[in-house]
């Protein structure tokens, strides 16, 4: 084998080498994902054992998310969105509801 064909095949291994290192990098961490992923869960069960909602409030409806609860209320003619910390219970936000009035091309129809 003559020196010139013997460093072709050198720089060929050490290509071959790094792409090697490249592929195997990749698999770990993809496998690294995956472990994560389907590690153990985090729990998302509501730790609160309360609600505060006004007085002679209606609950319409309640939608659980991962950190919070929101309550649709009816409060004799008003709406309105209660937005709560599902850890603590805490009142994040109340949101008002608001019936928008008829606009122009609304009337322009009839």
């Amino acid at each position: 084998m003559s020196a010139d064909a013997a460093k072709v095949i050198g720089r060929a291994r050490r290509s071959f080498g790094v792409s090697m290192l490249i592929l195997i990098g990749g698999l770990v961490a993809v496998a690294g994902a995956l472990f994560y992923r389907l590690g153990p869960a985090q729990s998302n069960a509501i730790e609160i054992s309360q609600i505060v909602v006004p007085a002679g409030a209606e609950i319409v409806s309640l939608e659980v998310e991962r950190r919070t609860i929101s309550l649709v209320l009816a409060l004799g003619d008003k709406r309105m969105i209660r937005v709560i910390d599902s850890r603590t219970g805490e009142l994040i936000r109340d949101i008002s509801i608001i019936e928008e009035p008829n606009s122009g091309a609304d009337r322009a129809g009839q």
